[in-house]
């Protein structure tokens, strides 16, 4: 039998795979594939941008 395919999404901040590449992770995970994602950064030096509103 042959090992389950690996995705690997590399992405440069938290939840940057969500939007351009989430509905290609959920199906490649439901086919049987082990999906990884690798956040080259924590995210946290950016501005809170929600403030005030």
């Amino acid at each position: 039998m042959a090992a389950a395919p690996t995705v690997l999404a590399v992405i440069p901040h938290p939840d940057d795979e969500v939007y351009p590449f989430g509905g290609a992770l959920a199906l490649a995970a439901r086919a049987g594939a082990r999906v990884h994602v690798a956040a080259l950064t924590r995210g946290d030096a950016g501005q809170d941008r929600a403030t005030g509103l």
